[in-house]
């Protein structure tokens, strides 16, 4: 369908995609697995702008009911496209500048499951170093932020105008009127392009993050080596990626296998008991949706995420004597109080 939408066609001498309708090209029949409170909290539309209707961002406030923290206020606002839809010209921005222009459209299912579970592992990821790729409207970066006394977080995107939009959401929630008290000690937010030439030298830290997270970001066969290196060169020796990605046809198992070159990888498909259920459920609803002849909702294929776990198969090149078994500190017997390199 996209191939379609990317070779547009004339119907009466009318370009097809000059009309708005045929501008909103998104499939997501499945949109969310509840796993939150969401609530839209700036939904206007300006009508007197040259941005489609589809495309104009607003502010989303997801609630963490379950997860509150001490005295920590329990909603975190981000910034995300109001129709929730993908519209061609991100599709085509996609493939005209080589990055995914898709992830700050709306909060994708696979990064919902992730900041689920994480926000799970609080006790684990307390006083580590972590990264974030493709992190698109930042739900899971920006609530570990605030929920999980981490050490640090460099929450990353590869595309310019996500990495706006994520520095705008932590300036809001930061902001007088929410005045979110965030945990983690050092919060960093730039733009990060896989590449298979990626140096240590080039982003903050690498090579000590104690862990590396993503959602959905597997199905792009042709970043797929860049992927590999690129987490290879930020994992500490001892660091985990945690990644989770549906199968979406065979793109998770052709990167597993690449992957393989590298680092010990382990799947999970039962790994939280409350996304799995809602997991069978919604399988359920389409076998009742099949019934009556409706269109199914949900593809296992698409929306939900298996877990995916990377481990080094070898040592990293030895990281600087600042960055080796400590945080920093004037306790640290190599640092001698100095601090470790900002973000």
């Amino acid at each position: 369908m996209v191939a379609n939408f990317l070779r547009p066609k004339k119907n009466n001498s009318v370009n097809v995609l000059d009309r708005e309708e045929m501008q909103a090209v998104s499939v997501r029949r499945h949109n969310t697995f509840d796993l939150f409170h969401v609530e839209r909290i700036d939904q206007t539309l300006n009508e007197n702008t040259n941005v489609s209707l589809y495309e104009q961002d607003g502010d989303i406030q997801y609630e963490l009911v379950e997860y509150k923290t001490g005295d920590h206020d329990k909603n975190i606002i981000l910034r995300q496209r109001v129709s929730g839809k993908v519209t061609i010209k991100d599709f085509q921005a996609s493939q005209n500048n080589g990055v995914d222009s898709t992830g700050h459209v709306c909060l994708w299912p696979a990064e919902e499951v992730m900041a689920h579970c994480l926000l799970k592992m609080s006790a684990t990821l307390d006083g580590k170093n972590v990264c974030e790729i493709g992190a698109g409207v930042g739900l899971a970066g920006l609530l570990l932020a605030k929920a999980v006394c981490m050490n640090s977080i460099l929450i990353t995107d590869g595309n310019e105008k996500v990495v706006e939009g994520l520095k705008e959401s932590l300036k809001t929630n930061q902001g007088p009127e929410h005045s979110t008290v965030f945990c983690c000690k050092e919060i960093g937010i730039r733009q990060l392009i896989w590449s298979e030439k990626l140096s240590s030298l080039q982003v903050p830290r690498a090579g000590t993050f104690d862990f590396v997270i993503g959602a959905d970001c597997l199905f792009f066969r042709d970043y797929h080596k860049a992927l590999v290196h690129t987490l290879d060169v930020l994992l500490s020796s001892n660091g985990q990626a945690l990644l989770w990605a549906p199968k979406r046809g065979g793109t998770l198992e052709e990167f597993c296998a690449l992957a393989q070159e590298k680092f010990e990888v382990q799947q999970e498909q039962v790994y939280d008991d409350e996304v799995w259920s809602k997991h069978l459920k919604a399988l359920n609803s389409n076998q009742d949706q099949g019934g009556k002849g409706l269109a199914l909702q949900y593809d296992e294929s698409i929306h939900y995420p298996l877990k995916i776990v990377l481990k080094k198969k070898r040592k990293s090149i030895t990281p600087p004597s600042w960055a080796m078994g400590h945080r920093g500190g004037s306790g640290c017997p190599c640092c001698k109080g100095r601090k470790m390199p900002m973000f």
